[in-house]
This record gives C-alpha cells, sequence and structure tokens, in this order.
C-alpha cells in the first residue's frame, strides 16, 4: 500500500467494560432521578423570588403583597419552605403537601360556609378597644354569625419545567450516563 495508513485496535474487554457499565446505570437511574428532583424543586425556588410561572408568565399579584409590599404566595414562606422531591428507578416527583398548594397552582373558588363559632376578645378599659386573643388571654368572649362567601383564587403556577429546567435534565443525564456522576 503506498502512502500511509492508520491502524485502530479496540481493546475488546475494555470497550465491553464500559458498555455493561452504562447498561447498569442505565437500568438503576435513581441518584439522576434524585439529581434531577433536586434541580426541580431549586428551579421551583427560583419561581418564588421571580414571582413568574414556569412558562415565564408573571404572577397576579396578590391583595396582600400589593398592601404590605411584600411578595405574593411567600406570607410566611411555608408553601415555598415545603417543597421536596422524591425519586425512584422511573420518575421523580416533586411538590408541596400543604392542604392550599393545589389551589394555588391551577386556581379555583373556595365556599366559605355560614357558621356561628365563639370568638374571644380582651377589653382594655382605659382603651375601650377590643383585640383578638386566645382563649387563655381573652377577657371576653361572644357568639357570632360569618355569612357564607366565595373567594376566587387565580391560578399562580409555580411548579412544572421550562426551557432551561429541559436542559438541566438532559445535562443531569449525559452526566449520570456517561460518567455515573448525578
Amino acid at each position: 500500500m503506498t502512502g500511509v495508513s492508520f491502524t485502530v485496535t479496540i481493546d475488546d474487554a475494555a470497550a465491553q467494560g464500559a458498555l455493561s457499565a452504562i447498561a447498569i446505570r442505565a437500568r438503576h437511574p435513581r441518584p439522576a432521578m434524585d439529581a434531577i428532583g433536586g434541580a426541580m424543586v431549586a428551579s421551583t425556588l427560583m419561581r418564588f423570588e421571580t414571582e413568574t410561572a414556569p412558562s415565564g408568565a408573571p404572577w397576579k399579584p396578590s391583595r396582600r403583597a400589593l398592601k404590605t409590599g411584600g411578595k405574593t404566595l411567600t406570607r410566611r414562606g411555608h408553601l415555598r419552605s415545603s417543597l421536596t422531591h422524591a425519586a425512584s428507578d422511573d420518575a421523580v416527583d416533586w411538590g408541596s403537601n400543604m392542604a392550599y398548594a393545589a389551589i394555588h397552582q391551577r386556581g379555583g373558588t373556595v365556599e366559605r360556609y355560614a357558621r356561628s363559632q365563639e370568638i374571644f376578645q380582651r377589653y382594655n378599659a382605659l382603651t375601650g378597644a377590643f383585640r383578638f386573643a386566645t382563649r387563655s388571654r381573652a377577657n371576653f368572649s361572644r357568639w357570632v354569625t360569618i355569612g357564607a362567601g366565595a373567594v376566587t383564587i387565580p391560578a399562580r403556577p409555580y411548579l412544572g419545567v421550562d426551557d432551561s429546567d429541559q436542559a438541566e435534565v438532559v445535562r443531569i443525564l449525559e452526566g449520570f450516563i456517561a460518567r455515573g456522576d448525578a
């Protein structure tokens, strides 16, 4: 043969070992799913900071946030701090177990039924003012009737996957399959 030639020899044992390791990781991707869950929770936490949906649309500000200058869905931070994830070899779930999490994600109407209840107050004789108090601190109580009503809460989606989340999932999976790190 005239000119130049180049020969590549593949060590079959090494190649088979590498492919076998990739196949084992692909069958048990729980570490990658756990990393994806952590990344999705972090992304969701960022949405609470920016007050935006996964689509990029801003949340409708709450009346409380407008009145106090605070952030929507972040009065005490319970919803935000309840975010967690659970990973398996098949999937990863992330979200909140708070009773009101779904209504904020999807929006809806909350019905309030008419009821009577005892309220506890503390009376200040110097100012003539009544303030709500716990039963143990109250010096006055009375029964009140509260009428029926409804409150409509707009959807403020905080859970979801945007383009940068998709890119992060791909990055995590590529690293896991190639190197075993998630």
